[in-house]
């Protein structure tokens, strides 16, 4: 066999059987190289978010299996078919031979393809810059070429050619080995991920258990236990079979930040203040979690809802609390920003991705190896985002809700067909971006957030059954609710940045005490807000503190039954950028977003205040839907839930931050994530 540059003496260039050799063997060691730098570069990425001393090494070993395979898979044929073409052409069989051939093209392909994605995972850059980086790489990619070409022209063969096979066989050992973690990790098919049976069983403990899960964005109206027709919940309805659920329960804010807030604190968003995007929940405010971990629980927190972090402080008390937002870097890489760009159906399981549910879950029941068997009581709080926006859901769940051609289009929905998904449903959408969006498109987008749905029902099924398989279950409080809803093409929004209409505040909320086995329906207006004594009552009994008159046990209001009540919703309006932006726009609809809302409902009325000067009133028994206003007909109900609101405002203080907190005081990878879900920019 001839050296890599070397011609016979008829100067004829190196066989086609060489240059397809040299060809794969490239492919073989550029793709575990590429797959070691993603990567290796995501877990630093992750490093810093990352909580605990059991670093998730199997997750960094698979997602270094999933780039090597993934690569291998695209490369080998792709530099196969150069090696081939240029050995039919005559100017390449006479100037360039096989090694600085496949390098070159190797290298260009990943400058102008794979560097990109990277870039645009890793970064904050405009595609423009990344974009000019490529180009830049990519000549650079030339020059080097030419001068492997000059090298292997001058070589005979004994320095290059063992570096090829060294590096080939090394790089197999790379691609093999990591390859069989990652078929075995959560990586691999997040849509048919299941963790693994426990290898132990808990112990018994005086005090419960409590397990605390979030559906975020999940409206109540959208589940078959709250008169849904479809199924989008069929382990959750089963669930509330054997649960105390609540018809009527209205958040206490509009979005994730404060109605976590007050889920955690039992507090309103006037009196903790985390209506806006800029701060931190005050230390002032004792935590469910404080409580319990001061009396003995081990807590710990895994939220794929980058708000639910040490940077709003709204986790303070958990002694672990995993932002499994960030941990998804582990889980992203190059070829899936391809694809989603391109608006291309993933033809491989690991391609086809969730929001982090698969790992979150993976997470957990390593966790919970730790503290099943132990003597401390457990305190696990769970935040699932894939019913959110981007409504990021494998196909298997789709297909669950939607045709195959829907489920297709799907893809070219997410950023291909009108642009990044988030920034045109969040954003656009409610400024006057409905009409761009073809009405089977919008069908859908309702779809996607079906599905999402679907797959959350199936990951806290799994997750039950964590608790169930290590003996748990029994003597655990399990808490399901969801912190807001989604507007859906209603009243002319789509997500959840503006007002208090119920699409986004009426929201699913069940809980079931350990020994529980049937069924029990609430009428009585309540609010997540209540699940802070709720669930300190029913672990510490007469030892609870609760620092929070407005929170009400869920128990007593239970027993009490068909009590009348009257709960208030807030907001603040959207982020202060949006804000602005609709300031100046001179429409009186649009204009009407951006006003702070205050809401008051009994049951069947409900009173919407704006800061804009709006009085609304809607028969939620007539009119569930809210497109009415019949405050000229019920003027005397209208009155009556402003003097509540102005009697509730009087009792309640506001509150009044001890120092300021901007967001140019939180980390950057934080911020991000925000802009990636739509929270922050224009």
């Amino acid at each position: 066999m001839l050296p890599d540059g070397a011609r016979n003496a008829r100067g004829q260039a190196p066989s086609i059987r060489r240059a397809v050799i040299v060809a794969l063997q490239v492919a073989i060691i550029g793709s575990a190289l590429l797959a070691l730098v993603e990567s290796l570069s995501a877990a630093v990425l992750t490093a810093k978010h990352f909580e605990g001393d059991r670093w998730p090494l199997r997750i960094i070993v698979g997602a270094i299996g999933r780039g090597a395979v993934t690569h291998a898979m695209f490369w080998t044929p792709a530099l196969a078919v150069v090696a081939l073409v240029a050995n039919i052409v005559p100017y390449a069989r006479r100037r360039i031979p096989p090694l600085p051939l496949a390098l070159g093209a190797f290298l260009l392909g990943t400058a102008m393809i794979i560097v990109p994605a990277d870039f645009h995972l890793a970064t904050k850059l405009s595609q423009a810059v990344i974009y000019l980086i490529s180009a830049g790489l990519g000549a650079t990619c030339l020059v080097a070429t030419y001068f492997v070409h000059r090298m292997a022209l001058r070589s005979d063969g004994r320095f290059l050619n063992p570096i090829l096979r060294i590096g080939t066989v090394s790089a197999l050992v790379v691609i093999g080995g990591s390859a069989v973690v990652f078929v075995n990790s959560p990586l691999f098919n997040p849509a048919g991920f299941k963790v693994g049976t426990a290898a132990s069983e808990g112990a018994i403990h005086e005090r419960p258990h409590v397990l605390w899960i979030v559906m975020d964005t999940v409206r109540a109206d959208r589940l078959g236990c709250y008169g849904y027709s479809k199924k989008t919940s069929p382990f959750v309805d089963s669930w509330a079979e054997q649960s105390i659920v609540f018809d009527k329960t209205i958040g206490n804010g509009m979005w994730t930040v404060p109605s976590h807030s007050s889920m955690f604190t039992g507090a309103s968003v006037r009196r903790h203040g985390m209506g806006g995007n800029d701060r931190a929940l005050d230390d002032r405010f004792e935590t469910v979690a404080e409580v319990l971990s001061g009396n003995g629980y081990a807590t710990a927190c895994f939220s794929n809802n980058p708000w639910i972090s040490r940077n709003t402080n709204i986790v303070q008390g958990f002694d672990l609390a995993h932002v499994m937002y960030h941990l998804r870097h582990l889980s992203r890489f190059s070829w899936e920003i391809v694809l989603e760009h391109w608006g291309i159906t993933p033809f491989v399981p690991w391609l086809d991705r969730d929001f982090g549910g698969a790992l979150t879950n993976y997470m957990i029941s390593q966790w919970l190896d730790g503290f099943a068997g132990g003597t401390a009581p457990v305190f696990l709080f769970v935040n699932y985002m894939e019913a959110h926006l981007p409504y990021t859901v494998p196909q298997r769940f789709q297909r669950m809700v939607m045709s195959e051609d829907q489920v297709h289009r799907s893809y070219e929905l997410r950023e291909r067909a009108y642009g990044p998904v988030v920034q045109l449903l969040d954003k656009d959408f409610a400024l006057g971006g409905s009409s761009r969006i073809a009405p089977a498109d919008k069908e859908i987008y309702k779809l996607q957030y079906e599905s999402g749905i679907r797959y959350v029902d199936e990951r806290v099924r799994e997750l039950i059954g964590m608790f169930d398989e290590r003996g748990m279950l029994d003597n655990t409080l399990i808490v399901l609710v969801s912190d807001h809803g989604e507007h859906l093409d209603t009243h002319g929004m789509w997500a959840h940045q503006y007002l208090t209409y119920n699409d986004i505040t009426h929201v699913m909320m069940m809980i079931r005490e350990p020994g529980r086995k049937r069924p029990l329906r609430v009428d009585t207006p309540v609010q997540p807000s209540d699940l802070y004594s709720t669930v300190l009552h029913q672990t510490l009994g007469s030892a609870a503190r609760s620092t929070a008159w407005e929170s009400r046990d869920l128990f007593e209001v239970a027993r009490r039954g068909g009590e009348p009540r009257v709960v208030v919703t807030e907001c603040v309006g959207p982020g202060q950028k949006l804000r602005k932006k609709i300031s100046s726009i001179t429409d009186p609809r649009l204009r009407h977003l951006s006003t702070p809302q205050i809401a008051a409902q009994d049951g069947r009325f409900k009173y919407m205040a704006s800061g804009d000067g709006a009085r609304e009133l809607y028969d939620l028994a007539a009119d569930p839907g809210e497109l009415h206003n019949v405050i000229g007909r019920w003027p005397e109900e209208a009155h009556r839930l402003a003097a509540y609101i102005k009697d509730w405002q009087a009792a309640i203080p506001l509150f009044v931050p001890t120092e300021e907190d901007t967001q140019a005081d939180m980390d950057p990878a934080f911020l991000e994530a925000l802009k990636s879900l739509g929270y922050l920019g224009d």
